[in-house]
């Protein structure tokens, strides 16, 4: 009955590790992601989103 419980406990441990090992950095990155999205959303919010090239007329005196 001891080892039982020794081994379900060892068992469950690993695979709550696995899982970690997979789901935590996935989670993260999707946070992060949206986390700095809304960032730069707010932050070019007021500015125009024209980022073509500016045309400059030469005069001709120069």
């Amino acid at each position: 009955m001891k080892t039982k419980k020794i081994l379900l406990y060892v068992i469950g441990s690993i695979s709550i590790f696995a899982v970690a090992c997979f789901v935590i950095p996935k989670i993260t990155k999707s946070v992060t992601n949206k986390a700095y999205k809304g960032s730069v959303k707010k932050k070019n919010e007021n500015e125009d989103d024209d980022w073509g090239p500016e045309l400059v007329k030469k005069n001709e005196d120069e």
